[in-house]
């Protein structure tokens, strides 16, 4: 898909894997997929507004919740499965890059290989449309921390942005997202850095959870305890290497369910 990647107010690049014969090919279609974000985005608003008038514990989950909103938009838009974004299966015009691999700080700097969800996440913290320019329009999607050098912008090199991991939170119903990662972003985090894909898994997770009273679940939702549990279930379903053609879409949710009751009794 091609796509603006806005380097300022003012000037943008066209990003794409698409083979081009000239700088400005296919400008039109990315802009057609800009103004497409202006309403995923607006509609990321009207998703959190819901959720904040829903959920009780709004404000001890801002960040689960922002992430969950924004991911659900995303996904509903069907803009991943957008034929821009997947290509035509030919050499020429191959699927687009999702999320970088390598070192972020020089991919950027460079101008280079820049990714879907980097570049629709250095727009919404601009505030930036074809249409207008409101920096604090989308400001509530982004993350705000102290100390920060660049508002919206919180990536270590060779990290992922913060929309790749809304969209992988947000493949869930929000109660069971809420049960398997206790609504906490570094529980979030963690799994999606660990490949830990799989729908059924997580969904296990959150029946694990539910098995549990409020104050015992907390255990679990510990980031020090979780940390332990991953790295169980990577020796158990490892995404490289031997045993890695093991996946638990092939097993039931009850199965996976029984597995975790077992591996993770220590914990």
């Amino acid at each position: 898909m091609p796509f603006l990647y806005w380097l300022d107010d003012e000037r943008y690049t066209i990003s794409t894997q698409w083979s081009k014969n000239h700088e400005d090919e296919f400008e039109e279609e990315a802009k057609i997929v800009d103004r497409l974000l202006d309403e995923i985005f607006d509609e990321s608003l009207i998703t959190l507004s819901k959720i904040k008038k829903e959920k009780n514990n709004y404000k001890d989950h801002k960040e689960f919740f922002r992430d969950y909103a924004v991911g659900r938009s995303i996904i509903e838009s069907g803009i991943l499965e957008h034929e821009y974004i997947i290509g035509d299966g030919t050499k020429s015009k191959p699927p687009e890059l999702l999320t970088e691999t390598g070192n972020f700080e020089m991919i950027v700097e460079k101008g280079q290989n820049i990714a879907f969800f980097t570049a629709i996440g250095k727009k919404a913290s601009m505030g930036k449309s074809l249409d207008y320019y409101e920096k604090d329009r989308w400001e509530e999607l982004r993350p705000v921390r102290k100390g920060a050098s660049k508002k919206g912008e919180k990536r270590s090199a060779g990290k992922k942005d913060i929309y790749a991991r809304a969209v992988y939170l947000a493949e869930q119903d929000l109660d069971l997202a809420i049960l398997t990662f206790g609504g906490k972003v570094d529980l979030v985090a963690g799994a999606f850095e660990r490949n830990l894909e799989s729908i059924k898994l997580r969904n296990a997770i959150a029946r694990f959870c539910e098995q549990y009273d409020l104050n015992e679940r907390e255990r679990y939702y510990s980031r020090e305890v979780r940390r332990k549990m991953y790295k169980k279930l990577n020796k158990l379903f490892p995404s490289r290497g031997p045993g890695s053609s093991k996946s638990p879409e092939n097993y039931s949710e009850d199965i996976l369910l029984d597995t975790l009751n077992k591996i993770w009794l220590e914990f």
